[in-house]
């Protein structure tokens, strides 16, 4: 993902510090989906706890006490 969208920002004549910070964050999206196991990111439909405990701390719902 990081490579498409920096390609992208440059056809939109983005300015390189704002290309720079889209091309990481493509980077850290594309980190994070290599972490997730391909079963998870390809399920149809809401995940279970465990699924979503399985893909990371940022994923799992907040509870309220």
């Amino acid at each position: 993902m990081a490579e498409p969208v920096k390609a992208v920002a440059h056809e939109l004549a983005w300015d390189e510090e704002h290309v720079r910070a889209l091309y990481l964050a493509g980077l850290v999206r594309d980190i994070g989906k290599i972490a997730i196991s391909a079963e998870i990111l390809s399920k149809p439909g809401r995940l279970s706890r465990v699924e979503l405990s399985l893909s990371g701390p940022m994923s799992t719902p907040a509870t309220t006490s």
